[in-house]
């Protein structure tokens, strides 16, 4: 039998040495793009949830309100995956989302953080900026330990009750922390005296989430605030119940 085998390939060989170097020329050609194909799209890790989420997104956006829509396709990603949605899910996805076009510094980061989560609360934005400096200058909240980049993880302590919010931050092309510091993500989290026992909980949500290889490629090929909530939600991590 491997006799057989081996003549037939020769024979195959000869067969399309027979034919030229047209065809060669025209199979390297094909062999060529699928390598070049793989190598732009195929490494970027495009996973086959997400090319379902757009596609059905696209086919359902124009007879379902958007928001909806996207709502529900998280769910039914949550129930495929088994994800019980907990508190710190449902924050996530409520959370404001910055998305840096450019580089900042950290000082911006507070300031729109800052801003946008006094708003939310009816907070002071001057004391809540300060806050959030000031526990930064008494220990950096930069997490470098077993992730492939740094990330940051800011929180601020305010007066008040059953306060706890939690923004998302993201820069491509990096957040200048300290001098020498770059971070390209940071979770920016707020929250009253009384919510402390979750506060440590949301921290070691967070925590494993970063550890999670699978959140550093949704969250950095992410095209919208939506789907760099969905990259958080989506993680895997221990659900509080």
């Amino acid at each position: 039998m491997q006799g057989l085998i081996r003549v037939g390939v020769i024979v195959y060989a000869v067969l399309i040495v027979s034919q030229g170097t047209k065809p060669l020329l025209i199979a390297a050609g094909f062999v060529s793009v699928a390598l070049l194909w793989y190598v732009v799209y195929g490494r970027r890790g495009y996973s086959r949830s997400s090319a379902l989420v757009t596609l059905v997104r696209r086919l359902s956006e124009p007879d379902y309100g958007v928001v909806d829509l996207e709502n529900e396709l998280l769910g039914i990603l949550m129930e495929r995956d088994g994800i019980k949605e907990d508190r710190f899910d449902t924050i996530i996805m409520n959370a404001p989302v910055l998305d840096y076009a450019g580089m900042v510094d950290r000082a911006k980061v507070f300031e729109d953080v800052s801003r946008i989560l006094a708003q939310r609360w009816e907070l002071d934005k001057g004391k809540l900026n300060e806050r959030f400096l000031n526990r930064e200058n008494l220990t950096s909240t930069i997490i470098s330990s077993g992730v492939a980049v740094p990330h940051a993880i800011p929180h601020a302590i305010v007066e008040g009750e059953s306060i706890f919010d939690i923004a998302l931050v993201r820069s491509r092309f990096g957040i200048q922390w300290t001098d020498t510091d770059v971070v390209y993500t940071a979770f920016a989290m707020v929250g009253s005296g009384d919510e402390r026992n979750f506060h440590l909980r949301a921290l070691m949500a967070v925590a494993q989430t970063l550890q999670d290889p699978s959140f550093s490629e949704k969250w950095n090929r992410a095209e919208h605030d939506r789907e760099l909530r969905t990259a958080v939600i989506l993680s895997k991590r221990n659900r509080q119940p």
